[in-house]
């Protein structure tokens, strides 16, 4: 990219009819696919890291017009240091707009905790003379309203507590709930809330969604947060597999979070823990194959899983019957060879999630991947068995290496003392687990490894919140 303070002369564009290919061209600058909104000068918003994208924008009289669009920072909002940018021109409504390449410094004297900015000089340059802007007192760079959408459920329960103990830089939050819960209380960092009843026009004025529902709820409603401005982090599986909707974990492919506006899905529990300890080993040395066997919790049936467990079992120890309501087989005392449907080749739904959403997160849409997911009665924490093949040969001790350096991941791996990841152990707890890591003895190139990790938090509403942690970072410099 070129210095845009050297820039001495403004380039023009005469016309502007959709295409912005000029601008960019003028701009030393390639067209991306950030959407990002516009009036930085009226708004105060900060994009840190974020690419600009010119999008076309028109009048009441469908003319084009081009405008200032928010900072692309090229260094963190950290005290004292300077943002280097560009930005675009401005122009009369439907007239020809005259485009400038334009260097903007932005010097941030301090972060309040808070999350606001004490002050903010913004100097422009254009060619070798320099405007000074008013001086910003108070700018507030944080979300102004979030709307946690399914907060009274298992996962939502613990975005709830996530949320109070890592103080996003939030101003106000919102409840929404169905129709039958509408108006009810709840308790929140030492608030009390009221529900509001979810609907499409519920969403006005949020800037930041994160949603805990049903497939079909999420299918219905989502779409008309993006449409009133909100960006979405949604738990449900409706939206993962959308080619246009990116699928993050922020450990693995959090630039995948940051070119969205719109809807950012979060993984399944099962695929969430598996991708976290398969990426360092990818790293190192390219995956070729992965079959993985899932032990999964009750807890991840919801609520009532919870329930069937505990009463089934209190029924069989009395020696009595219960209706099981979520399972289809006694769970109590027993293992299911089933979660989700049946589909093709005699995979079920669960299993197939693994696949393909492991694709997608990773960018590898040719990775062998096959996987066996089974119910277990652990009221907490999905445990897997995983076995990799990969481009060349990992040896145990640089497994641990390469897990223990990766964010998010403890190695607990001391077979001689009794020492491995445990359900009972990791429940709580927001990490992967990872031990029992050993050679593949039928290939030279695998290596095999057990994986425990909270189903609830890691795999559900931890991933969420750390979505949203990296967004706040990502545009006002938020650090816990």
């Amino acid at each position: 990219m070129s210095d845009f303070g050297r820039v001495e002369s403004p380039g023009s564009i005469d016309s502007m009819t959709g295409d912005t290919t000029a601008l960019h061209k003028l701009l030393d600058l390639a067209p991306v696919t950030s959407e990002l909104d516009g009036e930085f000068f009226q708004r105060n918003e900060i994009v840190r890291h974020g690419p600009i994208r010119y999008e076309q924008r028109k009048n009441a009289d469908n003319q084009p017009i081009v405008g200032i669009k928010r900072l692309r920072a090229e260094s963190y909002c950290n005290a004292g240091r300077e943002i280097r940018t560009i930005a675009t021109c401005d122009g009369s409504l439907g007239q020809p707009t005259l485009c400038r390449a334009v260097s903007i410094t932005v010097v941030l004297p301090a972060w309040h905790k808070s999350g606001c900015l004490r002050g903010v000089e913004i100097r422009r340059l254009i060619g070798n003379n320099q405007e000074l802007f008013r001086p910003i007192h108070g700018a507030s760079f944080v979300f102004k309203q979030v709307a946690v959408v399914g907060a009274t459920g298992a996962v939502g329960r613990i975005m709830l507590q996530l949320l109070a103990q890592r103080q996003l830089p939030v101003q106000q939050y919102r409840f929404l709930a169905s129709a039958r819960s509408a108006g009810k209380s709840l308790e929140f960092d030492g608030k009390t809330y009221q529900l509001e009843e979810l609907t499409e026009k519920a969403f006005i004025g949020c800037d930041l969604v994160i949603a805990s529902t049903p497939d079909d709820v999420a299918q219905k409603y989502l779409p008309a947060a993006v449409e009133a401005g909100a960006t979405v982090i949604d738990e449900s599986g409706y939206w993962r597999m959308k080619p246009d909707i990116p699928l993050v974990i922020p450990e693995v492919n959090p630039q995948a979070a940051l070119i969205t506006h719109g809807i950012i899905a979060s993984p399944n529990c099962s695929t969430t823990q598996m991708v976290v300890a398969l990426k360092p080993l990818h790293d190192a040395a390219t995956l070729r194959r992965v079959i993985v066997s899932s032990y999964q919790a009750v807890s991840g049936a919801g609520l009532q899983g919870t329930v069937d467990l505990l009463e089934g079992t209190k029924a069989q120890l009395a020696g009595g019957d219960y209706k099981y309501t979520t399972f289809a087989h006694p769970i109590a005392f027993n293992l299911i060879p089933q979660i989700g449907s049946f589909k093709e080749d005699g995979y079920t739904s669960e299993e197939l999630k693994m696949v393909y959403e492991t694709r997608k997160i990773m960018g590898l849409p040719n990775l062998a991947v096959n996987a066996t997911c089974v119910r277990v009665p652990v009221a907490n924490c999905h445990s897997e068995t995983i076995t990799v093949e990969t481009e060349r040969p990992i040896s145990p001790d640089e497994a641990r290496s390469l897990f223990s350096s990766f964010p998010g991941i403890i190695v607990v791996d001391d077979p001689a003392r009794g020492r491995y990841p445990m359900p009972a152990d990791c429940t709580g707890r927001d990490e992967v687990f990872v031990g029992r890591i050993r050679r593949d003895l039928s290939n030279p190139n695998g290596l095999s490894f057990w994986c425990v990790s909270d189903n609830l938090r890691k795999g559900a509403a931890t991933n969420a919140i750390q979505i949203a942690e990296l967004l706040a970072a990502h545009r006002f410099g938020y650090r816990r």
